[in-house]
Parts: structure tokens; C-alpha cells; sequence
């Protein structure tokens, strides 16, 4: 069996045999397939349109049988635009006499015959964002060869007035106009601290996860849905909010300033904006608006007890955003009270006082025992004087005043004095020999119950001797004293520089007893006289008389010192 093939045409010229004994002849273009039993001496085999072979003469013309080989071209589109696009593909195999180009999309439809000397061309009139479908036909014996496919997006437009419409510590809300055209999706690149990343497929967004006082630059554009193609970015820059400042509080309060102190918010901040007022009666004035970079503030020149007021907002840079105020009131300590007197009695202690200038709303006065340091009182009160009753007499006081202004205080004044005192109860000797005697004594009433002072005192009018002395005990022993000799006793209560009226009482001091003998001679012209008992009886009273005067007291009669005079006639 003898086959020619050329390309595009297959012939067969030459062929012996047959097929199981059976002539066929066939067809195409129009011509019917048929079958004879006509004997062929040398035939050619020809085949029938659906594959089976048949006899022919060989010298007949036949209608041919057109086919290609298998044709995989590619299409590819470059310089994509907003409304643009070059078309490239592959040349088709063989004789092509040209090509047929479809594009089509929702809204276009566009078919177009192209000659075959070049293999691209350039679409226009394209709506940006758009998917296209295009095919290119190679045209061969009048026929469509296999297609080449491409399918591609136009350039999404530019995103239209791009704007903040909302600003958090920590996020940021965004709209824009949609671009010409069709798009898909947004692109959303937050570029700052940190860097974020997101989609939308609406003309509005929220950023979240972003830094108090953070500055970013944010970048939207469009795209389509395979993500092959982009548009143009556009931009904004802005700072998130800055975060509320933290502890503000006063502190260091004197007189006539109020130091404030304040902790650094969350994130970032370039400074703060502090406001100071003052308040009095209801009316607010300005002290002064500023900002500073530091977290402390002084509010100086006040009067004293005024109500300082404080707001802190922290910025950023360029003062677009500020964050939330934080207010703190402070209070100048108030001044503190002069001329603070004492007005006492036995039991009543009445202070005054003259109060301080500026601000102030009550002073609290302090009653307390000097000695043990024990608080009996203390009181509130609005007015310039206090009296505190039912005291203990003779005991050392202090008073404390404190001008009060809300939780402020002034610098204290403290005065001391003693009540008046009274006289002890009840002096008495205890026990006395020829140097000692122990007084006891019993204090006043109204001092019972607290330690008070005493001052002890002995005096001897013969001696002109006298001793004093101090304790806290209500009995006291004098030593080395004269033997049989008289002293007064007096007892007093001591109050700072005050003396109560004494306690009196006396005693003689045990007698040593010493003899002296005196003798005396009587003589007389008249020897009657000397034995006359009415005379020995007047010398003697003279001698009592004499001696009287030398050792007994005139107010009492009580004898100085111990002493007896006795008569004895040889």
C-alpha cells in the first residue's frame, strides 16, 4: 500500500486491494457517499467521512479532506491602563489567512477581524477595574481554528477624597469616594509603629491596634478581585489620640503654692497643655494657660487657703488631636493664727486668737496635758476663741490651734500654762526625833487624779533658818535639824510661776536635854529682904520673863526651843 500526504490535504494515489471484498466510493463538500460493485483493476483506496476505506480509481479526482494539526497559542495583554491595553498572541500554524478578536466584559462586547501580518493590538475605551475576557480566532480554509484565551482587569482608578472622620487613642476611622470605574476591594497600608496590613470592600474602615499619640501614614487604593492589577495609592498622615495622663495629684502645698505632679500617659506624647484657675465663692478666674514638656507644674503666688484648680491634656506634634483631660484640685495650706492668748482659772482654760488671712474654713484646737502628753480634747470650731471647762487646777495645759482648710492644715501654734492652782488638803506631821520630821498632806480636790507640783517649807525663827524644796509626793522628810527646836510647816501647790496659798502646820524636834546651873547670891542692907519669899518669887518671874523673851514666840507663845528654868535655894 502505497500513501502521499501533504500538509493540509491527504491523497491517496496509488493503492491495491480492498476491504473484505467491498467497493466503496465517498465524498465530501456536498457529495454523497455511495457504494458500487464495479470490479477496479488497479484501485486507490478512498475513505469514507466517518473512517471507513473504499475502492476507487486512482486517476479520479476526489474531493479532499481539510484538516490541522493541534494549535495552542497564547495571548497575553500588556501596558494595562485605566482605559487601555495592548493585545498580543501567537501566530496560528500554516496559512492563516487572518484573525478574529472578541473581547467582552459585563457591559462590553467588542469582535473585530484583524489582518495576519501583525499579531497585536491596542484596545481602548476600556472602563478602569474591569475584567475582560478576550479570544483570538486564527482563520484558516475559511474556518476558525482553536481560540487563544486572556482574560484581564483594567487598572483600578484613584480613590477619591480619602479623610479621617473619627480618631481613638488606639484606632482610626476612615472614608473615601469610590474611584471611576469598577473595583473589587481596598488596599489599606497603615505605615508607623506598628505596620498594619487590611482589606475592605467598603468605602470606609476602622484601624485598630494602633498607639496612643502614634504618627502614621495611611495608604488606600483600589483592586480587583484576582489582585493581579492595583491603583494608584493615595495617602493621608495623622496622629492617633494621645492617651489621659495618670495620678495627678498635688503635692508639696505650702502657703502660698500648690506643686501638681502627673504620671506620662500610655504611647507617645510631645508635651502637655495645662490649664490653671482659681476658685473663691463659686467664681472661677484664670491663672494661666501654657505647655510644658515636663510631668510636674508649680502654681505659685496664691493666697494662702485658696482652691487651685489643674487640667492636663496631653498633644502630639502638630496639635491635631490632644488627649483626655485629667483635673485635679489643690489647696494653698492656710495661714496660720497670731496672738494666741490664754484666759485660765482653776478649772477653765479660754483661749483666742486672731485668725490668718486669706482662705481658711475652721480651726481645730487641741487640749492636752503637758506632762504625759495626753490628749483631753479636741474640737472644731469656726469662731476665733474656745473654752474648755471642768480642768484640773494647778496642772500645765498646752492649747494647740490649727487653722483647717478641706484636708489642709497650717503650720500649729501651741501655747502652755498651768490652771490656777489650790492649796493642799490636810497638813499633818507624821512622825518627827531630833533631826527629822516627815509632813504628809493630801492634794487639792480638784487636782486629784493628775501629778502636781509641790513646794515643802520649814522655818526656824530661832535659827532664822528656812529651806524649800520640790516634789511630786504628798509626804516629804526634812533632815538635820536642830534638836528640840520649834519650825512652821507650810505646804503649797507650784504652778509654773504661780504658788497656791500653803498648808501650815509646826512641830519641835525631839529635846537633847543639857543642864546649866546658875547661882545667885541676895544681898541687902536689910537682911529681911533676902529672906522675904514674896522677893525670891519676883527675881524668878524676872528670870522667866528674861529668858521668855530670848527662846518663845510672841504671836503663839509657843517656845522656839526647847528650854525650863528651875529654882533651887542652897
Amino acid at each position: 500500500m502505497t500513501s502521499v500526504m501533504t500538509r493540509g490535504s491527504t491523497f491517496f494515489t496509488g493503492v491495491t486491494g480492498g476491504i473484505n471484498g467491498t467497493n466503496m466510493t465517498s465524498g465530501t463538500n456536498g457529495t454523497n457517499e455511495t457504494e458500487t460493485d464495479v470490479y477496479i483493476e488497479e484501485p486507490c483506496i478512498a475513505m469514507l467521512s466517518f473512517g471507513l476505506w473504499f475502492d476507487k480509481i486512482c486517476s479520479e479526482l476526489l474531493p479532499y479532506i481539510c484538516y490541522e494539526d493541534r494549535f495552542y497559542g497564547n495571548a497575553t495583554m500588556t501596558n494595562k491602563t485605566l482605559h487601555n491595553a495592548t493585545l498580543s498572541w501567537t501566530r496560528g500554524p500554516g496559512d492563516i489567512s487572518g484573525y478574529r478578536v472578541e473581547v467582552k466584559s459585563t457591559d462590553y462586547n467588542l469582535t473585530l477581524n484583524h489582518s495576519s501580518l501583525n499579531q497585536t493590538y491596542d484596545l481602548s475605551n476600556l472602563t478602569a477595574g474591569t475584567q475582560y475576557r478576550v479570544q483570538v480566532f486564527p482563520i484558516k480554509c475559511g474556518r476558525d481554528l482553536n481560540p487563544q484565551n486572556v482574560s484581564f482587569y483594567t487598572k483600578p482608578g484613584v480613590i477619591q477624597k480619602l479623610s479621617v472622620t473619627n480618631v481613638s487613642e488606639t484606632s482610626i476611622s476612615l472614608s473615601w469616594l469610590a474611584p471611576e470605574g469598577n473595583r473589587d476591594l481596598y488596599n489599606i497600608q497603615v505605615r508607623g509603629e506598628p505596620d498594619l496590613k487590611m482589606t475592605t470592600r467598603t468605602e470606609s474602615a476602622l484601624v485598630k491596634g494602633l498607639i496612643p499619640g502614634g504618627s502614621y501614614t495611611l495608604e488606600v487604593n483600589a483592586e480587583v478581585e484576582d489582585k493581579s492589577i492595583e491603583g494608584d495609592r493615595r495617602d493621608i498622615s495623622f496622629y492617633t489620640k494621645p492617651g489621659k495622663v495618670s495620678n495627678l495629684k498635688p503635692s508639696a502645698l505650702t502657703k502660698d503654692s500648690v506643686d501638681f505632679q502627673w504620671e506620662k500617659p500610655t504611647g507617645n506624647t510631645s508635651g502637655y497643655r495645662v490649664h490653671a484657675w482659681r476658685e473663691e465663692n463659686n467664681i472661677t478666674s484664670d491663672i494661666f494657660w501654657k505647655n510644658v514638656t515636663n510631668t510636674r507644674l508649680t502654681v505659685g503666688n496664691q493666697s494662702s487657703g485658696a482652691k487651685i484648680w489643674l487640667s492636663v491634656v496631653a498633644l502630639v506634634p502638630d496639635g491635631s488631636v490632644e488627649g483626655e483631660r485629667s483635673i485635679e484640685m489643690g489647696l494653698t495650706t492656710p495661714g496660720k493664727v497670731t496672738d494666741l492668748l490664754l484666759v485660765i482659772t482653776a478649772n477653765t482654760i479660754t483661749a483666742t486668737w486672731t485668725p490668718p488671712q486669706g482662705n481658711y474654713e475652721a480651726f481645730s484646737v487641741q487640749l492636752k496635758l503637758t506632762a504625759s502628753n495626753e490628749e483631753v480634747k479636741t474640737q472644731n470650731t469656726s469662731a476665733s476663741q474656745l473654752s474648755f471647762t471642768n480642768l484640773k487646777a494647778g496642772v500645765e495645759y498646752a492649747v494647740t490651734v490649727t487653722t483647717l482648710n478641706g484636708y489642709l492644715k497650717s503650720d500649729p501654734e501651741t501655747i502652755r500654762n498651768f490652771t490656777l492652782p489650790l492649796p493642799p488638803q490636810s497638813a499633818k506631821i507624821d512622825f518627827f526625833n531630833k533631826s527629822h520630821v516627815t509632813l504628809s498632806w493630801k492634794a487639792p480636790m480638784e487636782s486629784q487624779g493628775v501629778q502636781i507640783t509641790y513646794l515643802v517649807k520649814y522655818f526656824s525663827e530661832f535659827w532664822n533658818d528656812t529651806q524649800t524644796s520640790e516634789t511630786y509626793a504628798t509626804n516629804y522628810t526634812f533632815h538635820e535639824l536642830h534638836a528640840g527646836t520649834n519650825y512652821n510647816f507650810e505646804v503649797r501647790v507650784k504652778a509654773g510661776t504661780q504658788e497656791s496659798k500653803p498648808t501650815e502646820t509646826s512641830q519641835t524636834t525631839s529635846a537633847t536635854v543639857r543642864v546649866r546651873t546658875m547661882t545667885m547670891a541676895c544681898s541687902s542692907s536689910e537682911p529681911s529682904i533676902c529672906e522675904n519669899s514674896g522677893e525670891r518669887t519676883e527675881v524668878l518671874k524676872n528670870l522667866k520673863t528674861h529668858f521668855g523673851k530670848r527662846f518663845s514666840k510672841n504671836e503663839t507663845g509657843v517656845d522656839m526651843v526647847f528650854w525650863e528654868l528651875e529654882w533651887r535655894e542652897a
